[in-house]
C-alpha cells in the first residue's frame, strides 16, 4: 500500500471512531489495532492523536469547501437555490457529527475546534459575499443592507448554535443548523400567510 493510500486509510478509520466512539474514547493504539498496523507506523504518519483529530477535520472540511465552491460557481442555479443547496450540503456532511463528537472536541481537542470555527468563518465569508454581493446586483437581494452585516449574522449564528452547550440545550442536530440558519435567513421566521 502506497504512503497516500495508508495515510488516507488511516483518516477514514479515524474518523469513523471519533465519529462512533468519541475522540477521548479512541485511543492511538485502538486505532493501530483497527487498522492492523503498528503503532510507529501510525505515529510515522501523526505526531499525536490530537495531529490526527486535526487532519481528519481538515479533510472533512476540504470536502465542505469543494461541494461550496462548485454550488457557488454553479450558474444554473438561481441564488436562492444555491444558498440553500449549500445548507443541503452543510448538512449531509454533518450527517454522522453528533452532539457528543463537538462536545468531546470542544473539551479534549479546543485548539482544533478553534481551528475549525476560524476555517467555518473564513469559508463562510467568501462563499456568502460572493452570493450576497451577486444577488444585490441581480436585484434579487436588498441593497439597504450590507453584505457584510449578513454575513456577521449568519458567522454569529452558525458560532453560537454549533457549541456543545447550545447544542444541549436546543432540539437540534448539527446537521440540522446550517439549513436553519440560511432558511431563516432568506425566508424570515414570519408565516407566509402572515
Amino acid at each position: 500500500m502506497s504512503e497516500n493510500d495508508r495515510r488516507r486509510q488511516i483518516l477514514r478509520t479515524a474518523a469513523d471512531a471519533f465519529l462512533e466512539r468519541g475522540y477521548r474514547s479512541v485511543s492511538m493504539d485502538d486505532l493501530a489495532a483497527q487498522l492492523a498496523i503498528s503503532k510507529r507506523t501510525l505515529y510515522e504518519h501523526f505526531a499525536n492523536k490530537e495531529a490526527l483529530l486535526q487532519a481528519v477535520v481538515d479533510r472533512f472540511m476540504d470536502a465542505v469547501e469543494r461541494g461550496g465552491d462548485a454550488l457557488v460557481a454553479d450558474e444554473s442555479l438561481t441564488l436562492e437555490e444555491r444558498i440553500e443547496r449549500i445548507g443541503t450540503t452543510l448538512s449531509a456532511h454533518l450527517q454522522r457529527v453528533d452532539r457528543r463528537f463537538v462536545e468531546d472536541m470542544e473539551r479534549a481537542a479546543p485548539r482544533v475546534a478553534r481551528r475549525l470555527g476560524e476555517r467555518r468563518r473564513k469559508r463562510m465569508h467568501g462563499f456568502m459575499h460572493q452570493l450576497i454581493t451577486e444577488g444585490q446586483k441581480q436585484g434579487v437581494v436588498r441593497e439597504d443592507v450590507p453584505a457584510e452585516v449578513v454575513i456577521e449574522m449568519l458567522v454569529a449564528c452558525t458560532d453560537q448554535l454549533a457549541t456543545a452547550e447550545v447544542l444541549r440545550r436546543i432540539p437540534i442536530a448539527p446537521r440540522d443548523v446550517p439549513p436553519l440558519i440560511l432558511r431563516t435567513l432568506l425566508h424570515g421566521i414570519l408565516a407566509k400567510h402572515a
